[in-house]
């Protein structure tokens, strides 16, 4: 399983420009060294998208390194952070405000 961002801002990594990003799923060791990607809250079972760890997925998952991540647009970012999140089975659009 993969998923593909078109991105709408080309970015430069490994010396090359890109302009779509190819994620593969994660693995179970990709989700003990990175972690989960949200949390629920206990006050009213909403999910908190961590920021950082979707970060530091799309880096992996993407086979970028992290300053290209840096370097998304917002909206490639979130485009990003919804593929990676419909890999834990959660869509985009129920995450809560993104944590740092």
């Amino acid at each position: 399983m993969t998923g593909t961002v078109h991105l709408t801002t080309p970015i430069e990594a490994h010396g090359d420009t890109l302009t779509e990003l190819s994620l593969r799923a994660p693995n179970g060791k990709d989700i003990r060294v990175t972690g989960m990607p949200f949390r629920m809250s206990s006050s009213d079972e909403s999910i908190i998208t961590d920021a950082a760890v979707v970060h530091r997925y799309i880096a992996n998952l993407a086979g970028i390194p992290p300053s290209a991540v840096d370097k998304l647009s917002p909206v490639d970012f979130f485009a990003a952070m919804g593929v990676v999140l419909g890999f834990f089975g959660v869509q985009a659009g129920d995450s809560a405000t993104p944590t740092a």
